[in-house]
């Protein structure tokens, strides 16, 4: 009993040793500044899924912003702020102020929009406070948000665009400015196409949604015959349209296909799967396609496809001619995150490991974490050798 208790004692504090050591050399690494403007309206619960593995990476790869502070997950971006308790149904909301813009872009290395589609009041109170059709409380694209992209825009800075960005609660006005500065359009007209891959289609599985299912059936004799894993399409809430493995598809799984130069430069495979919302974007003759999304049709999916006129292969990711827009098709930031592990050295490579991953977080560790990581990189670099050009 007695070596019993020595032993667990040893291993305790050989773990506590391990993890002092890990911290210790995580506050030894130098801190590197550069400012990172994130928006995110979604922020429905406290774990801010929406941004917080962009969080974890800045903070990983230790990254401070220009008031020397280290990024915070609950602090330090624009949008919706819920505030606890959640009972309390109590929050705030940190607005881009048109008076703050030029300062807030002269300053901004890189402006990241995570997800404008912003929080409704039936979600939020759960129907405790708001009685009838949902209002929105915050959502789509301000005036503010134009004008700071724009003046992004206007002088060459880095902005980061995630999928969710043209939606609903945007006023037409706004929109059209936004939409006309980008030179990016969703495809198939104002309301473009999104996708998602389901692991099961069957309407009895508790993941699969039941409004999607109901749009479905609206035009397909109420019908829903499917059972196994697929892809489904929708236009807005008037069309969906369904590919199922096996029967359309030869594998269900979307995959980022990247060319060798692209992989090799942003530290990404040449495939990988990916399990988030997706959407189909044009783009003006200023932007290239550096990754695109591939669905393994068969001969029925790709005649359902093309009746549709949705293409089997489509941009993931759109850069413009000067390296500094970079659009992303799909919902890539918004991923489950064991936050406060990135301190802990190893850790990024340990999550990297095939075993340790599977379908759903395959995309977070080995495509989104090297890609943002080598884009932050970039920025970082062009800074301060401008910086030492000018001294």
């Amino acid at each position: 009993m007695k070596i019993l208790k020595c032993t667990a004692i040893i291993v305790i504090s050989l773990f506590l040793l391990v993890i002092i050591a890990s911290w210790l050399h995580y506050l030894l690494i130098a801190d590197k500044t550069l400012e990172v403007v994130i928006v995110d309206k979604t922020v429905a619960n406290f774990s801010r899924d929406g941004h917080s593995s962009l969080i974890w990476i800045l903070n990983h790869d230790k990254y401070v912003n220009t008031r020397h502070k280290s990024y915070s997950l609950s602090q330090g971006y624009y949008g919706f702020y819920p505030l606890k308790p959640r009972s309390s149904l109590n929050f705030e909301i940190k607005r881009v102020l048109l008076s703050d813009i030029a300062e807030v872009s002269d300053k901004c290395d890189i402006l990241y929009f995570a997800d404008l589609y912003g929080i409704y009041a039936n979600d939020w109170y759960k129907n405790k406070i708001a009685k009838g059709p949902s209002t929105k409380i915050i959502g789509g694209i301000t005036f503010s948000d134009y004008s700071l992209l724009k003046f992004m825009l206007d002088n060459k800075k880095t902005v980061v665009i995630e999928s969710v960005f043209y939606c609903e609660p945007t006023e037409p006005l706004n929109r059209y400015r936004t939409e006309t500065a980008l030179d990016i359009h969703p495809l198939g007209g104002e309301v473009g196409w999104s996708g998602r891959y389901f692991k099961c289609l069957d309407s009895t599985n508790s993941d699969m949604p039941h409004w999607i299912v109901q749009t479905y059936m609206k035009n397909n004799d109420a019908q829903w015959p499917f059972k196994k894993g697929g892809i489904v399409f929708l236009k807005g809430n008037s069309q969906a349209v369904v590919l199922e493995e096996g029967k359309d598809l030869d594998n269900a799984l979307p995959q980022i296909e990247t060319s060798k130069e692209i992989a090799t430069r942003f530290n990404v495979p040449e495939q990988t799967p990916f399990t988030n919302w997706f959407e189909l974007f044009t783009a003006g003759p200023n932007y290239r396609s550096i990754a695109d999304f591939s669905l393994k049709v068969n001969s029925t999916g790709a005649s359902i496809l093309e009746s549709n006129g949705i293409p089997a292969k489509f941009p993931a990711i759109f850069l413009d001619k000067n390296d500094k827009v970079f659009f992303f098709s799909g919902d890539f930031a918004n991923q489950k995150i064991a936050y406060n592990t990135f301190w802990i050295p190893g850790w990024l490579s340990l999550k990297q490991k095939t075993m340790f991953h599977n379908e759903s977080t395959a995309f977070l560790w080995t495509f989104y974490y090297p890609f943002i990581s080598s884009l932050l990189n970039e920025v970082h670099q062009s800074l301060n050798a401008k910086i030492n050009k000018n001294n």
